[in-house]
């Protein structure tokens, strides 16, 4: 019997598994290089989150997660299915250990697709971003006016009311 490991789990199945054996090594290396590069885009879009470049890459390690994820569970359910066929007993260790695995991927899939759902389009993270910028600039240049406006009144009532006085008394005085 050939014999290949899944995270902990041993599966023997009669004959030549592996080819089964080396796909799951293939997709576990991608889905962790995957999980990786997430995680080094996250902690730059804390520093950076309106970053256009950032943004786009998350959501495709997002979506190559997702995709490898499904091709995971699939090569599993294969490797259920061979267990199936070769006469293994449900109740074994085996597979429990492999439907368990199945399970916890397919929850796995789930919260990334979730995530992706959370993160939306590039284009709504940016306008989000460039929103909020706005509304700053909005609030500095309201402020600005304010400034500009008391300077106004107190000029008006410090230098034009004296001015117009003196004009008055010229006048007065001219007549």
């Amino acid at each position: 019997m050939a014999a290949g490991r899944i995270k902990g789990i041993t599966i023997e199945i009669g004959g030549d598994s592996t080819k089964l054996v080396s796909a799951l090594a293939k997709v576990d290396n991608s889905i962790s290089k995957t999980q990786s590069n997430l995680r080094d885009l996250n902690r730059a879009l804390k520093l950076d989150p309106g970053n256009v470049n950032l943004l786009k890459d998350k959501q495709s390690e997002l979506s190559s997660a997702i995709e490898q994820t499904k091709q995971k569970i699939e090569e599993e359910e294969k490797a259920l299915q061979a267990l199936s066929d070769k006469g293994v007993d449900e109740t074994s260790e085996q597979f429990r250990n492999l439907k368990t695995q199945i399970d916890i991927d397919n929850a796995s899939l789930k919260d990334l697709q979730n995530q992706m759902k959370d993160f939306g389009s590039v284009g709504k993270q940016v306008l989000q971003d460039v929103g909020s910028k706005m509304q700053e600039i909005g609030k500095k240049i309201q402020s600005v006016g304010d400034s500009i406006s008391s300077v106004g009144s107190s000029l008006t009532t410090k230098l034009t009311v004296p001015i117009v006085a003196a004009g008055t008394t010229a006048v007065a005085k001219f007549a």
